[in-house]
This record gives C-alpha cells, sequence and structure tokens, in this order.
C-alpha cells in the first residue's frame, strides 16, 4: 500500500508545491470561521439541552442533531479549502 506522500507524487509528477502566503491565509481564516459556527452551533445545543432537562429522548435528538450539523459544516469547510489550494 502506497503512502499518502507516494500517492501525491505520482499525481503531480513528482513536484509538490506549497501554497502561497495569501492561499495560507484564506486558508486559516476559512478553517477560523467554520470553528465559530461549530462553536455556536454546541452553545445552541447545549442551551437546547438545559432546556430538555431530564427528557433522555429529547436530549438525544438534539446531539444527534448537532453531530449532523457539525458534520455538514466541516464538509463545507473542507470544500472551501480545497477550492482555495486549486486555484
Amino acid at each position: 500500500m502506497k503512502s499518502a506522500l507516494e500517492l501525491v507524487m505520482e499525481k503531480t509528477g513528482g513536484k509538490i508545491t506549497g501554497l502561497s502566503s495569501s492561499k495560507k491565509k484564506k486558508i486559516s481564516e476559512i478553517d477560523m470561521i467554520y470553528k465559530s459556527k461549530i462553536a455556536e452551533e454546541e452553545i445552541a445545543a447545549t442551551g437546547k439541552c438545559r432546556k430538555a432537562g431530564e427528557n433522555e429522548e429529547e436530549i438525544e435528538k438534539i446531539k444527534t442533531e448537532l453531530a449532523s450539523r457539525i458534520t455538514s459544516l466541516k464538509a463545507k469547510c473542507e470544500k472551501e479549502k480545497a477550492s482555495v489550494r486549486n486555484i
């Protein structure tokens, strides 16, 4: 099985180019934006769980929805970062 580096080397013909400082900055900004969005979702879910009290069914539903939203946000983040890398 080939390592990730070997696969990249094959795809790029042995050339690995670094990202420009502007691309690194944009990727960093995207990371910060999505980390804050995830934090907002977690805070909102915590508040909803407190309101749900001891209703375990409702709390489980909130946790499932939170996990789904976080997964979606992470996917969007990676998609945006990939588009910056490929520009």
